[in-house]
């Protein structure tokens, strides 16, 4: 407007003004903006601005509705905020045109497109009906928010947050295709969609059996979700894996075999950031006849350099030639919910594995439900090497698998920590093996090995949990601790634990530390060399075993706690309450060595404490010390093939007549003191055997002990010239000291 306005006070009659006023004026009535601005710079509505503010008022406070009124019975419209029902779509309307010329008639049988017209200017559906077709076009779901109750969580909309979310139906895989039209749809929608720096999830949710041609690559950042009822299954006569993570080739690329052996030079750090692969459906390798160009394309998921994994949700892997699932350099892995009904192993894991956190794997395998190896057997060996840092698995129901846990390895793959918890059905063979398994296995180390709650049932003639060489090699752990194992293993032909090399010489098993509960109900509880030929290198340097009220199996005469077979513990600690039968025994020794036997506040009931059938294989003497305790008619506590020392604390016996130490030759040497009313040796003299005693609180029978010089004890025969009661040795006789 050219007119520049007075700045006279309010009314002006300046000429100009007024012209001024005159174009403000139609600025109003006929300007679609909201506002224009008067001669002193001030803004104000336009008819427009009021009729937005009047909406804006009605939306608020809501609309009227007029009672039994519609568009076929004729209406009249007073005012902007009532609203009319059209029956013929049960939508209510609004005018929203001009009510100058008076109110807005409606004539009978009329609809909103008849009288006026649908749209801005003329009627605008404002009930459900326009919401709901709002709601279900391709856009409604930007209609609605979103926000999870997480402390960190945005507002967004629910099309914000399906936009992450991809069905494979909706990109051509389905279930009424080939697997080649599948293969190329899937795989060209996984590279489309995925590989970005957020997750992309992908949702097999069709009933039914996808097939495709694998191996399906899966990019970075890609959650693979297969829903209940849902199969991706390789083509017939499938010879490759169904999926794979995409440094899968980049690994096998970098992987050489010379002299037997594999070795990868890829660069270790070279990782995905996350892939995962799990629900409630099943993947199926789908293996009928054949056999697959290598080892590695046996498995039916191969994921290998992945910072993050995520796996099982429930998923069923079945039908591979090997294994279900094979997993290598992951610093995190996260495997719950795994389900197994396969050839061979089930979660098999390859290093380095800095963390993996397994729980709840179900189903049947044909070889180890769960199996960490430093390397494999050639052909299904990556040749990635490193360490296991921290291993912890919970959960594991085998149904007639071959083992539950194995864990075998070489120099370069140590593993660092593994816990494994609450382990039960049926198995083949062994529950858990700690073991070397041939050239390519050869040399296993554990730092720290947690095992608890136990309950699996092992195969006929299999040990519970073995430490073992399967030929030459060494498995050395430094510390295991073994808990509740609660299955009854008293018709069990072998014992529950084993530590043991194999048949070959050139082989040792060395545990540091091993601390167990020995269970209730158990024929035999702990061997040591039982497999091994000739001199067996099995040993335990400290070993403690609490008897958890254990009843050793009455029907089983050479029944026993710990039975030496071969090899030698250093140190062995025994505590607890057991109860056993004449000629069972809490220690059975046959050959091998024992050093030291601490026997700490032990309950015994019947049999022997430590019986020996043989000396230890390099000539040396046991050292024995019972610290408190309670014997209730005991065969013997101690009774060797050679020398012995015993330091006696406070121990108790009772129930009991005759000797409580016997040997065949050799020197013994007692100390200390015990509760024990009877001579605690013999009476009768043995050729090649003397038995010295120090202790006035140990009662012995004189005429049997040596009298050198510093010896006493408490006299039990009356024949002798100092009679019953306490005596000391002079060099050459022993004298009352009373």
């Amino acid at each position: 407007m050219a007119t520049t306005p007075t700045n006279l006070p309010v009314p002006s009659e300046s000429p100009i003004d007024l012209k001024f006023n005159a174009g403000k004026i139609d600025e109003f009535v006929t300007s679609m903006g909201w506002t224009y601005t008067d001669r002193f710079g001030q803004k104000h509505y336009t008819i427009e601005g009021i009729n937005y503010l009047a909406q804006q008022a009605m939306a608020a406070f809501g609309y009227v509705i007029l009672t039994g009124k519609t568009f076929t019975t004729g209406a009249t419209i007073n005012n902007p905020n009532e609203v009319l029902l059209n029956t013929a779509d049960g939508e209510y309307y609004k005018w929203t045109g001009s009510f100058a010329g008076g109110p807005k008639v409606v004539p009978e049988n009329s609809t909103p497109a008849s009288t006026g017209g649908v749209g801005p200017g003329a009627w605008i559906g404002v009930g459900d009906a326009s919401l709901r077709a709002a709601l279900a076009s391709s856009s409604g779901a930007g209609m609605v928010g979103y926000k999870n109750k997480g402390a960190y969580s945005v507002q967004q909309t629910v099309k914000d947050k399906l936009d992450r979310i991809y069905y494979a139906s909706d990109y051509g895989v389905l279930t009424t295709n080939t697997a080649a039209v599948n293969t190329t749809n899937l795989q060209n929608m996984l590279n489309d969609l995925s590989g970005k720096s957020t997750i992309t999830r992908i949702v097999f949710a069709d009933q039914g059996t996808v097939f495709v041609n694998g191996p399906i690559t899966v990019p970075n950042n890609t959650d693979i979700e297969i829903k209940a009822g849902v199969t991706v299954s390789g083509a017939s006569g499938n010879l490759k894996p169904v999926f794979v993570s995409e440094k899968w080739a980049y690994v096998l690329s970098n992987r050489t075999v010379s002299g037997g052996f594999a070795s990868n030079t890829s660069d270790l750090g070279n990782r995905s950031d996350y892939i995962g692969i799990w629900g409630g459906g099943t993947v199926d390798y789908n293996y009928s006849t054949g056999g697959a160009a290598n080892g590695l394309e046996m498995h039916c998921i191969c994921i290998a350099s992945v910072a993050r994994v995520k796996l099982g949700g429930g998923l069923e892997i079945k039908g591979a030639i090997k294994y279900s699932y094979l997993v290598a350099n992951v610093q995190y892995l996260d495997a719950q919910g795994l389900r197994f009904n396969n050839n061979s192993d089930g979660l098999h894991l390859q290093p380095p594995i800095d963390y993996a956190y397994v729980r709840d794997l179900y189903g049947t395998t044909g070889d180890d439900m769960f199996a960490m190896t430093g390397g494999d057997y050639l052909d299904y060996d990556l040749g990635l090497r490193g360490t296991f840092n921290h291993i912890d698995v919970k959960g594991i129901y085998g149904i007639n698998s071959l083992c539950a846990v194995k864990v075998a390895g070489n120099s370069t793959t140590p593993v660092r920590h593994l816990s494994v918890d609450g382990v039960y059905g049926s198995y083949q063979h062994s529950v858990i093996r700690m073991w070397t398994d041939g050239p390519n296995l050869s040399q296993t180390g554990v730092k720290t090995l947690n095992i608890d709650n136990v309950g699996g049932i092992a195969g006929a003639g299999y040990r519970t949990i073995e430490f073992k060489t399967v030929g030459t090699g060494t498995v050395t752990v430094d510390n295991a601790l073994i808990g509740a194992l609660s299955a009854n293993y008293s018709s069990a032909t072998v014992p529950v634990i084993s530590v043991t090399t194999g048949s070959a010489g050139s082989s040792a098993v060395r545990l540091y530390n091993l601390e167990c509960r020995c269970p209730r109900d158990v024929a035999y509880f702990l061997e040591v060399g039982g497999d091994g030929a000739g001199s067996d290198n099995s040993r335990i340097d400290n070993l403690k075993v609490n008897f958890d009220k254990t009843l050793l199996a009455a029907s089983v005469a050479d029944a026993n706690g710990i039975r030496i077979t071969r090899g030698q513990v250093n140190t062995m600690t025994l505590s607890g309450v057991i109860d056993a039968a004449s000629n069972q025994a809490v220690v059975r020794k046959s050959s091998g060595k024992i050093e030291r036997v601490i026997f700490d506040k032990l309950v015994q009931t019947n049999g022997f404490t430590l019986l020996s059938t043989g000396v230890n294989y390099d000539a040396t003497t046991p050292a024995l010390e019972f610290i408190g305790g309670f014997y209730s008619n005991p065969d013997k506590l101690v009774s060797l093939l050679s020398g012995f020392s015993v330091i006696c604390a406070g121990n108790v016996v009772s129930s009991k007549t005759g000797e409580v130490f016997t040997t065949t030759t050799g020197v013994v040497n007692i100390s200390g003191h015990m509760e024990y009313a009877n001579s605690c040796i013999p009476s009768t003299a043995v050729s090649g055997v003397t038995w010295s005693v120090k202790g006035f609180g140990l009662f012995a029978d004189v005429a049997n002990a040596t009298a050198v010089r510093g010896n006493h004890c408490y006299n039990t025969n009356s024949s002798l010239a100092g009679g019953v009661g306490p005596v000391a040795a002079n060099g050459t006789s022993w004298l009352s000291v009373v």
